[in-house]
């Protein structure tokens, strides 16, 4: 089958639910790395997917597209599923990814907001609405954001059931959560407040879109390019670089903070492994150190 096909069909069997059912963000991966392996070999076959056409690929990105090991290892993880694909559709015999090793990702402590960084971007927000619909909504959007950790995936794909204001929850589908399991998040008094203010915004237009979050201008959904202009109309105001997924380790980060519950972190953030959540105790190392000092055997010295 000729690689374009047989890439086509790798995606359908994503989406219909042939093979396990993945995120959009995560089929959109796939999709992002395919284009640029064809970028660089445009007449390649699926018989000649080989161990150093990939390795060919992989040093381009690196240097011609200044690839950081992180972005090498996400399209080599997306083009190993695709691979894994073909190998049992019998398209390729062996896997030219087996004697590729992954690049070595140097540790990084995730990147957050300041306090002050935040007053100001609220601040910006509420001066720079277009309308009070549009201000309700924008400040319930980074509310979401910044008290719930949500992904953009998970945030953008809100329906109006998945809030639960009397109980005071946001239910996360099994369908639009990135490991396909269903959580729910606690929504503070504050939340609750901007929350119920958007809603009744909605009520005061009108609006009937069983989206959560709506256009300004009319009753359609708001996209994921609407958010993107969003934050970047934002950031060009305040002049600090607005994030979704900094947001979400601004959460992370405060939540443990004031916690240090790990085990209810990785439950809120949807993490499939507690291992991924445990970068954001170090990103407040000062915890370790009082965890030092309350050790009983020091008073024993």
């Amino acid at each position: 089958m000729n690689i374009r096909q047989a890439h086509k069909q790798f995606l359908r069997e994503c989406q219909d639910g042939t093979l396990k059912q993945r995120a959009d963000a995560t089929v959109e991966g796939y999709t992002n790395a395919f284009r640029l392996l064809m970028l660089r070999f445009p007449m390649i076959d699926t018989n000649e997917l080989t161990e150093g056409i990939l390795r060919q690929f992989f040093r381009w990105g690196e240097t011609n597209r200044n690839w950081a090991p992180a972005t090498t290892a996400t399209y080599r993880k997306s083009l190993s599923v695709f691979v894994d694909w073909c190998i049992k559709k019998g398209h390729l015999k062996q896997n030219p990814l087996s004697e590729i090793p992954y690049p070595v990702i140097p540790s990084r402590i995730p990147e957050f907001y300041s306090s002050e960084e935040i007053e100001r971007i609220l601040y910006t927000i509420d001066q720079s609405a277009y309308s009070e619909f549009e201000r309700a909504r924008n400040m319930a959007i980074f509310g979401v954001l910044l008290m719930t950790g949500l992904r953009r995936g998970e945030l953008i794909q809100l329906k109006v059931s998945d809030i639960d204001l009397v109980n005071g929850y946001i239910r996360v589908r099994s369908e639009t959560a990135k490991n396909r399991k269903p959580r729910a998040i606690g929504i503070t008094y504050r939340l609750n407040e901007l929350l119920t203010r958007y809603w009744d915004a909605r009520e005061k237009r009108g609006i009937k879109s069983y989206s959560l979050w709506v256009s300004s201008t009319q009753d359609t959904a708001f996209t994921k390019d609407g958010l993107k202009h969003l934050l970047t109309r934002i950031s060009n105001k305040v002049n600090i670089k607005i994030k979704a997924n900094k947001c979400r380790h601004t959460y992370a980060t405060e939540f443990y903070r004031g916690s240090q519950d790990i085990v209810g972190l990785s439950q809120t953030m949807g993490h499939k492994d507690i291992s991924t959540t445990m970068i954001y105790a170090h990103a407040v190392p000062e915890h370790t150190k009082q965890s030092l000092e309350s050790n009983p055997i020091n008073a024993l010295f």
